[in-house]
């Protein structure tokens, strides 16, 4: 009891859930603001993961780093929600986090892969907003390059991998061409999660 939770924004039922476990526990629930929200003294606030799905996380490890902090230090800690202002080493550990396997790009050669350990269908449908952007990034900036350099997308996700590659060895019924990219799509499910459901997000 007296132990505060926090939780990101959820669907109404689970968010009365939520509320009622606290009030039963005795746990002031707070509700984490939106990344948007903090005012840090370098102005927005930049993340080393990329897709919109990490904000909310970014903002829970926020609040939940700083209860911690007050606990240890005290109420000099500062305020907690959207009056927390970062320090400048915690908006440097935000840009610089990383984490393999979950929206992660990675370049060999002439390919660039991009990774995530998807597991969930909500997260199949957070993968693929994510690649959506990051493709759209990738082919616009390979169109200024010549012909022979132009880059092969991989997107690799450990239920899903969606490998894009661009060579002369490829055969037609292998690939699908998309202007200077080719795509191939290599799909893995494991345990017992519903396979043809995940690839139809794909």
């Amino acid at each position: 009891p007296g132990v505060p939770a926090f939780t990101v924004r959820q669907p109404e039922d689970a968010l009365a859930v939520l509320r009622d476990r606290a009030s039963e526990a005795g746990c002031p629930l707070q509700l984490c603001p939106e990344l948007e929200d903090y005012q840090a003294a370098c102005g927005a606030l930049r993340l080393g993961l990329a897709g919109q799905h990490q904000r909310p996380n970014a903002s829970l490890a926020l609040q939940l780093s700083h209860a911690w902090l007050q606990r240890r230090l005290g109420p000099g800690a500062g305020p907690p929600g959207a009056h927390l202002r970062p320090s400048l080493v915690t908006v440097k550990a935000l840009a610089d986090t990383e984490w393999p396997g979950r929206n992660q790009t990675l370049k060999h050669g002439a390919l660039t892969y991009f990774l995530d350990g998807a597991h969930t269908m909500r997260s199949m449908q957070a993968c693929v907003e994510w690649f959506l952007e990051a493709a759209a990034q990738h082919e616009r900036n390979a169109r200024w390059r010549p012909e022979r350099e132009r880059v092969c997308v991989c997107v690799c996700v450990c239920v899903c991998v969606c490998v894009c590659v661009w060579g002369p060895w490829l055969t037609a019924s292998a690939v699908c061409f998309s202007g200077p990219v080719v795509r191939v799509l290599l799909f893995n499910a494991t345990g017992e999660r519903d396979a043809a459901a995940m690839l139809k997000l794909l």
